[in-house]
């Protein structure tokens, strides 16, 4: 994942990424954060409690996850209307309908990612605009809480 790190920075050099991460193993890669806050590329924010001021600053949440349960931040992130980019891994590409409401990459290909992240940023406003109302929609129809309780039930009471 160090190569991806480059490539968002490398991408974005007009602009500053916020990072917000689980700060468990930060110790892996605390000098590469580090050494990119200095070069004004990212603003690492560690662990937060409270996510939601972040989701509405962004346009869109990139998640290059290498293995997942069903990603509570790419279902949340979603449901603020935020387009996605992520791995094509179980957990993770379920949340994606590719060129919709987002991009799936190869999982561990920082080429890949490159790739994603660079076509998101090609659209026009409207366009990534559009991306995250579709997100909105797709959470809304196949992750809403009520109808996957009455989904479950069925399933355990067939």
């Amino acid at each position: 994942m160090r190569d991806s790190t480059l490539y968002i920075g490398a991408l974005a050099s007009n602009n500053v990424n916020n990072i917000v991460n689980d700060t468990s193993k930060y110790d892996e890669y605390k000098e590469k954060v580090e050494h990119l806050e200095q070069e004004g590329i990212i603003r690492f924010y560690g662990f937060q409690n409270e996510v939601r001021p972040f989701y509405e600053k962004a346009h869109c949440i990139v998640l290059p996850s290498y293995h997942e349960g069903m990603s509570n931040v790419l279902l949340e992130a979603a449901s603020t209307g935020r387009a996605l980019i992520t791995t094509y891994i179980p957990g993770c590409k379920e949340a994606v309908d590719e060129g919709i409401n987002g991009y799936v990459c190869k999982v561990k290909s920082a080429k890949s990612l490159y790739r994603k992240m660079h076509q998101f940023i090609e659209l026009t406003k409207k366009e990534r605009e559009e991306m995250g109302k579709n997100g909105r929609r797709k959470m809304q129809a196949q992750f809403d809480k009520d109808k996957v309780v009455e989904k479950t039930v069925k399933a355990i009471l067939s």
